[in-house]
């Protein structure tokens, strides 16, 4: 494993007849030596190594954390463990996190690659008699689908969730603080009749039968936090009110939301600016205009009539007649003030608009790191939504994994990040 070095500029003048070389090269190896011995000694000396550094071996990395927290949750959903765990959970744990990052599509691929002692190790195997034993394909099959299965996985999400909330409150960071939210598609297998054609997928990327995957993302990390799986056709807008109920149940609670236009509806800028209370900053088409129905003059009408009808005050706050409003079902007025907000930056000031908006970006990041280097588009093997969700859930968990691991042993920075060259 190769060790990075600062670099060493040397400048050399004439060269005269008779150069003593031999002395250079002396001189350039200690000068070398001087550079990289501290370097490699304080390197050796750490117990974790960031792999987008230095690579690290995907087993090793997996078996850096404890993950008795998590063991626990699934140990407890069972009367009588013992009958329904042949081998340690927290290493079956581990073997799921290592079949993700390892790019395996078939568990008689993973059987397999865990014969190996040193990775079975790693993951937390138990040694008896002299041999490492391993789970075979079946034991692995049965250990996913039936004992963790979604529900136990989503408590084991929520489990990491906590905890990297609580390692990045001592660094001075809010986990989800910042929250984008995308759908990216998702082929499924031929015979799947819960996949359908999108005209516009299929015209643009010639993706065939398929389904959508929502994810939310916290914009300040780049770590995906939740997920919705949805037909192929169905418009993304009518999810963002769902995600945002998904994520505070994991304890989430997002103060800023991005997301494409789809999301940006006038009832979706109602409800989330009143009832869940972050600033939204949704994609504007180009021709947007205001809507005078979003204007003070206009909703101070419409409560003043509600106010004559019901009795109440006349001579109340603004935020207080948006409430009012809002609670009486008037989410078009409601909903046009905050987007014709977010429409005056962008026509006086565009560049601070598109520096704002542009923050959904790490959307498109996670969807790289999930398809390029995860090849979540390429290892689906399972039909049915509630399989399918599944799936996906494997892939944000690991990466919610990745994330905590990387946290709790002092790194902040690149905390989802998975490329190829970081694990060998």
């Amino acid at each position: 494993m190769g060790v990075a070095t600062k670099p060493l500029i040397l400048v050399i003048g004439n060269i005269e007849k008779g150069f003593d070389w031999e002395s250079l090269l002396k001189e350039i190896r200690e000068r070398v030596e001087a550079i990289t011995k501290p370097e490699s000694e304080e390197i050796e000396g750490q117990n974790f190594i960031d792999p987008s550094i230095i690579p690290m071996k995907v087993s090793k990395f997996c078996g850096l954390i404890d993950l008795s927290r998590e063991a626990k949750i699934l140990l407890n959903s069972y009367k009588k463990p013992e009958k329904h765990f042949m081998y340690p959970v927290e290493a079956m744990l581990r073997l799921l996190f290592f079949q993700r990052l390892s790019r395996i599509k078939f568990y008689t691929t993973l059987e397999a690659k865990i014969r190996d002692e040193e990775i079975a190790k790693d993951l937390g195997f138990v040694e008896k008699e002299g041999e490492v034993l391993t789970p075979a394909e079946r034991s692995i099959n049965r250990f996913v689908n039936e004992r963790l299965g979604n529900e136990n996985l989503r408590k084991i999400q929520k489990s990491f969730i906590e905890r990297l909330q609580n390692a990045l409150a001592e660094k001075g960071m809010k986990l989800g603080r910042r929250i984008s939210i995308d759908s990216t598609p998702l082929p499924t297998l031929k015979n799947d009749e819960c996949g359908k054609y999108n005209a516009y997928y299929f015209q643009k990327y010639n993706i065939g039968k398929m389904v959508k995957v929502h994810f939310a993302t916290c914009v300040d990390t780049n770590i995906p936090l939740e997920l919705i799986v949805t037909d192929a056709n169905a418009y993304d807008g009518h999810y963002l009110i769902p995600m945002l109920e998904k994520l505070r149940e994991l304890g989430i609670e997002p103060e800023e939301i991005y997301g494409d236009a789809h999301y940006g509806t006038i009832e979706n800028w109602a409800i989330c600016s009143m009832k869940y209370g972050p600033e939204c900053y949704f994609q504007l088409p180009e021709n947007a205009k205001f809507n005078k129905k979003g204007t003070k003059e206009w909703i101070e009408k419409v409560y003043n009539g509600i106010a004559y009808e019901k009795g109440l005050p006349y001579d109340v706050s603004f935020n207080e007649m948006l409430k009012v409003l809002f609670e009486h079902g008037y989410y078009e007025e409601v909903g046009a003030y905050f987007r014709n907000q977010w429409l005056k930056v962008k026509q006086e000031n565009p560049e601070e608009y598109e520096r704002i908006y542009h923050r959904r970006n790490v959307s498109e990041n996670l969807h790289s790191i999930l398809k390029e280097q995860l090849l979540f588009d390429e290892n689906l093997n399972v039909k049915g939504f509630e399989a399918i969700e599944f799936y996906g859930r494997q892939f944000l968990v690991t990466l919610l994994f990745v994330a905590l691991t990387r946290v709790e042993n002092g790194v902040s920075e690149g905390l989802a990040k998975v490329n190829p060259t970081a694990f060998s």
